[in-house]
């Protein structure tokens, strides 16, 4: 039986059995259960982590393995780091570069660059008579890479899923290889089911969810009119500057316009955006019920993007930020400078949520403000934007992932020896 320490979360084993616990319940040695694997931790500060901790939900018995996580992050259980604190939290070790070369040649990581070290086979050994099945969601190369090495320690049968192509790099052969071996695919979107072309007929859509809201936004006649901005901005610094043109023109004319960022003051620094007194940063916020509270009392939540061309961007081509289901979770109306040949822009448009998203310059975005500064327009919009939550939800996938993750599914290993084509 696997044994790993719940205080440091180490690869070490655990010298005393109450010392750690792998998933829920009792361990029985005729069981087995799924294995998650992830770049992230479980934490909310990345929508992959916050993703992820949702699909967790929806099974009683589990161990889930990452790499990556933030200093303060709090420890979930059955959920390991499969690193050592000092690569795993470190930004500047998260990257290749002369440090983190240095560094792992001295033994300090967990990893020889993408190559496990002797810590992490013999982890992965023991944990494999334990596995039913693995669960593998890379959204770079650097990550398939790894899980490719861990599929091959583990010979288990495992699913993909496609979160993102960030490096927009699904030709590269350590992705390859995770295509070609996996029993099934899950995508984020049509996008990158697309384009994994021959994959096709054995993948399905698998979208990000979340609970529903205890809060709704509510048309007010207050002279404040918030716009709120939540999640990651850096990716997106023409947007932001864009919406903070808009609020500065509608400030000019005497209208009480402020933004209202749920995130890190210091990215709003990185953008270069915190110089403006009617912009305010809330800070990293863990709690849901917190963060829908704030964005419930404003009035219109805005996409910063992807407003570059897919052409050259991955994100455009991929990406769709989860924010979009916060805003819809509490019936806010939507606004954004999102490209119009974008995943994200395919998404709301699929869920007729795409009027006021293609506005690339401040005077429309201002527009598209002032527009919704009508009670019933507003309501209508905020309308329609509850309905589509509830069908998102609906239409999650996540049947499908619980069917095929299902110990039963895969009562032992001999399916690896059947699908495995080496290449």
């Amino acid at each position: 039986m696997v044994a790993i320490m719940s205080g440091e979360r180490s690869l070490e084993p655990a010298t005393n059995p109450a010392d750690f616990s792998l998933h829920t319940g009792d361990v029985q040695a005729d069981r087995k259960f799924p294995l998650f694997v992830t770049r992230f931790g479980l934490s909310d500060r990345t929508a992959i982590g916050a993703q992820t901790r949702q699909l967790l939900n929806c099974f009683s018995r589990y161990m889930h393995l990452y790499w990556h996580e933030a200093p303060f992050d709090p420890a979930y259980p059955h959920s390991h780091r499969l690193e050592t604190r000092l690569f795993g939290q470190l930004d500047i070790l998260k990257h290749d570069n002369v440090t983190s070369r240095l560094l792992r040649k001295l033994n300090a990581s967990h990893w020889h660059g993408d190559e496990p070290s002797a810590a992490v086979t013999t982890f992965l050994g023991r944990l494999k008579q334990e596995i039913s099945m693995a669960y593998l969601a890379p959204i770079e190369a650097g990550d398939a890479r790894r899980m490719k090495a861990i599929a091959e320690e583990l010979q288990r049968p495992f699913v993909l899923h496609f979160w993102d192509f960030l490096d927009s790099n699904a030709a590269e052969s350590a992705t390859t290889w995770l295509i070609d071996n996996a029993t099934h695919i899950f995508c984020l979107n049509r996008q990158i089911q697309e384009d994994l072309r021959g994959a096709r007929r054995r993948s399905s859509i698998l979208t990000f969810t979340r609970g529903r809201s205890n809060a709704i936004a509510k048309f007010t006649s207050s002279p404040e009119i918030r716009i709120a901005v939540t999640g990651s901005i850096e990716p997106y610094v023409d947007g932001m500057k864009c919406l903070v043109g808009a609020v500065q023109l509608l400030r000019a004319a005497g209208k009480n316009y402020t933004i209202v960022y749920i995130g890190l003051a210091k990215s709003l620094r990185r953008c270069g955006l915190d110089n403006h007194d009617f912009i305010t940063a809330t800070g990293f916020i863990e709690s849901a019920e917190a963060r829908d509270k704030l964005l419930a009392e404003c009035a219109v939540g805005f996409m910063p993007g992807p407003s570059a061309a897919p052409e050259t961007d991955a994100r455009a081509k991929y990406s769709i930020p989860s924010r979009i289901l916060d805003y819809l979770a509490v019936g806010l109306p939507i606004v954004g400078t999102v490209h119009p040949r974008s995943a994200t822009f395919a998404f709301c448009r699929d869920s007729r949520l795409d009027v006021g998203l293609l506005q690339d310059d401040p005077q429309r975005v201002a527009r598209s403000f002032t527009s919704l500064e009508d009670e019933a327009m507003w309501r209508s919009t905020s309308r329609r934007n509850l309905a589509a939550f509830s069908a998102l939800v609906e239409a999650h996938g996540i049947e499908d992932l619980k069917r095929m993750l299902a110990p039963e599914t895969h009562p032992s290993g001999n399916l690896w020896s059947r699908l495995l084509r080496r290449h």
